[in-house]
């Protein structure tokens, strides 16, 4: 029952994620695997990735109007 209601979260989840998602929006992404890396919304509302912060930079919304950066 645990994992059942553990995959309906996750699927909610992605199903907001989705629904934020503005065609030319971008942001840090969510999760452990995507935490430092900034994506952008494309017109299918789905969340791409630009690029990945490396050498010990995170990505921080910092940037100009609170955007996403690597710092």
């Amino acid at each position: 029952m645990r994992f059942i209601t553990l995959a309906l979260a996750a699927l909610f989840a992605g199903l907001v994620s989705a629904e934020d998602c503005v065609k030319g929006h971008t942001e840090c992404g969510a999760g452990p695997a995507a935490a430092n890396t900034i994506m952008v919304c494309g017109e299918d509302g789905i969340p791409t990735p630009v690029t990945t912060c490396t050498n010990g930079q995170t990505c921080q919304n910092v940037g100009p109007n609170n955007g996403p950066t690597c710092a």
